[in-house]
């Protein structure tokens, strides 16, 4: 498996951080990468949401870790690969370590890492830059625990679900 991690330590509680991550339907809010999102149900293990990626590419992901506030984990399939996203967040002093990685793994893992490098990977730093800001956003506004309790269900329709893959 191929991974790249981009770590930085921010003067932020958890909190805000877990919240701004496993937002997933408010990533289009700060992930300049990120069109839409119809998530399936709340963030969960197992769930599942419908990401539209600002070139238009729909892909469907699927939660594989969601521990509260420490770490948000999910899962895309590729054409004979699969590419992980990982969030962890570990309180370090007055603030949160901040740890970001992608994954790929599989048969065309290396074709894929290759694309890869040049946009997600490439942008760490910058995806990382943008959830902070967030995150701080939502910790000044004070609504980091209602962000972190999950919104409900938004309602998706089956024909902006079925060009997913």
């Amino acid at each position: 498996m191929w991974e790249r991690v981009f770590v930085t330590t921010v003067e932020l509680p958890v909190e805000s951080l877990w919240a701004a991550a496993s937002g997933v339907p408010a990533w289009p809010a700060w992930d300049g990468e990120v069109e839409a999102v119809w998530p399936q149900s709340a963030a969960r293990v197992g769930a599942s949401f419908v990401v539209k990626g600002a070139g238009g590419r729909r892909a469907r992901s699927e939660v594989e870790e969601c521990s509260a506030p420490r770490r948000f984990a999910y899962a895309t399939p590729l054409f004979l690969a699969l590419l992980r996203t990982r969030f962890e967040f570990e309180p370090s002093g007055g603030g949160t370590r901040v740890r970001l990685s992608v994954g790929v793994s599989g048969l065309l893992g290396p074709v894929w890492r290759r694309v890869l490098r040049e946009t997600q990977v490439g942008s760490l730093s910058d995806r990382a830059g943008r959830l902070v800001r967030h995150a701080r956003e939502l910790s000044e506004k004070g609504t980091a625990q209602a962000a972190s309790d999950g919104p409900a269900s938004q309602p998706s329709t089956l024909a902006s679900l079925r060009g997913a893959t």
